[in-house]
């Protein structure tokens, strides 16, 4: 059984633009979403310098930082080896190397939902086991931030559990009459822009 200690919980925002993680200390790490295939063939006289960094998942080398990255504005990105390079390196970035971690990331409102409100289980799958698979920093003695359990949401309803939710008694909690109010909410990425309603704790799919 795993000790609930060594687990870290995060909040993932894999956007295409900004890769974002929340931590519960409160920090927020942002990185940009930029990477490519292959090898940076840079080699790093001073270790503090390196703002290039080589990770591998599925036998393919990507170089993630500050390199003329390929377009992460493809239908597939959420799901691809790209993706999973640029979120350890936000997990590196934010000292997680070695930890195991419990993530929660998101997708677009429609990518999410199909139009008669019911959820596009397939894909959620396939968002929750793409970044569950492993990325191996190339670095000698780097150790990888391992994802051990990925829950999904729709990107939007972030902001309304970021609302409802509230601390008292440094303890989360409900806020019953924030619950009862309708909210509009508009997240604008850097690939899709998502508008959804939610009254009574119930997303109103006609609206959204």
């Amino acid at each position: 059984m795993t000790d609930a200690s060594t687990i870290t919980p995060v909040g993932l925002d894999d956007g295409y633009a900004y890769t974002k993680v929340a931590l519960p200390d409160g920090r927020l790490i942002v990185i940009p979403s930029r990477a490519r295939v292959g090898r940076s063939d840079v080699t790093w006289v001073h270790q503090g310098r390196q703002n290039i960094f080589e990770y591998e998942t599925e036998g393919t080398r990507y170089s993630v930082g500050a390199v003329d990255g390929a377009p992460t504005h493809f239908e597939g990105y959420p799901f691809s080896g790209m993706n999973r390079v640029i979120v350890q390196h936000a997990l590196q970035q934010a000292g997680l190397g070695g930890q195991s971690i419990h993530a929660v990331s998101g997708l677009p409102v429609s990518a999410y939902y199909l139009r008669d409100g019911n959820q596009r289980h397939k894909t959620l799958e396939k968002k929750r086991a793409s970044l569950k698979q492993a990325v191996q920093p190339a670095a000698v003695g780097q150790l990888a931030a391992g994802i051990a359990f990925h829950e999904v949401i729709p990107e939007a309803l972030a902001a309304w559990y970021d609302d409802v939710i509230v601390e008292q008694a440094d303890e989360a909690a409900i806020d019953e009459d924030r619950l009862c109010v309708p909210m509009a909410i508009v997240d604008i990425g850097g690939r899709t822009t998502d508008f959804v309603v939610v009254k009574d704790q119930g997303v109103i799919h006609g609206s959204s």
